[in-house]
């Protein structure tokens, strides 16, 4: 069956979402993917429907309907979608996108891509490369929150205080750098397209030592995830050690620690 154009644009489409968003390891899906990437880009054949054939056996051998949420579900039935070779149905039912959804994506960024007739100004390309400019423009305030995060914890070492209770400018580090942590966590679970939930948010600003890494866990999946926690354990040190510059540098010279001919002098 040869497909229409609009079903080539609307995989397109489906193509450059996947490939947007991150996903944890999955070997059947990165051993499918370059054929239908070859088909629907490049007019390749491909036997498509062995190939959803593969995957529906997968996902019945893997939890199926019990697992909706699990990325690599979604991301199977995503490539099942691709696999459609009169995808005209798929576009009109909103399956796919209903997919996305569970992926965290947000309703008004779908809007505002979909492609051929459902919204006319929008090819399946020009989706992509929308989305891919978003997927840039989160990594770069991902990177600026990072830095802030940095600089805040070696000026926070100059409001270093002997008395044990917090004084209000050493709560205000506190708090400011709990909300880059926070910061960053809302960015990277869009740019990643994953869900956040209460306990998790919670976890993050109160705990981000524990939350972080649970964080990074769940959104990449465990083989991704260990060069991320140890990342995020090498900026923990790094803050540690900013902060311990900071107040060595930055701190107050305190008067009743000063040499007696050095309170007396002129």
């Amino acid at each position: 069956m040869t497909p229409t154009p609009a079903d080539q644009d609307y995989a397109r489409y489906m193509l450059g979402w996947i490939d947007a968003l991150s996903w944890p390891e999955f070997e059947l899906g990165e051993a499918e993917l370059p054929a239908l990437r070859a088909f629907w880009l490049e007019g390749e054949p491909a036997d498509l429907d062995a190939i959803a054939d593969r995957l529906w056996a997968w996902v019945d051998a893997n939890g199926g309907e019990a697992l909706p949420d699990d990325r690599r579900m979604i991301l199977a039935r995503m490539l099942i979608c691709v696999a459609a070779p009169d995808n005209r149905e798929l576009e009109e039912r909103g399956y796919f996108e209903d997919l996305l959804r569970r992926c965290g994506v947000d309703e008004n960024r779908i809007a505002a891509r979909l492609p051929g007739g459902r919204r006319a100004a929008w090819s399946g390309d020009q989706a992509a490369l929308a989305v891919r400019s978003e997927h840039s423009r989160l990594q770069r305030a991902k990177n600026h929150a990072l830095l802030a995060f940095c600089v805040g914890s070696f000026l926070s070492g100059g409001a270093a205080s002997p008395d044990p209770a917090l004084t209000p400018l050493e709560m205000f580090w506190v708090v400011t750098l709990a909300g880059l942590i926070w910061l960053w966590y809302r960015l990277d679970s869009e740019q990643r397209g994953f869900q956040r939930t209460p306990g998790m948010t919670a976890a993050i600003i109160l705990i981000a030592a524990v939350g972080v890494p649970w964080y990074l866990i769940r959104s990449r999946g465990w083989p991704q995830a260990q060069l991320a926690v140890l990342q995020a354990v090498a900026l923990f040190a790094l803050s540690t050690l900013l902060t311990v510059a900071g107040a060595g540098l930055l701190a107050p010279v305190d008067p009743v620690s000063l040499p007696a001919e050095v309170e007396a002098a002129p």
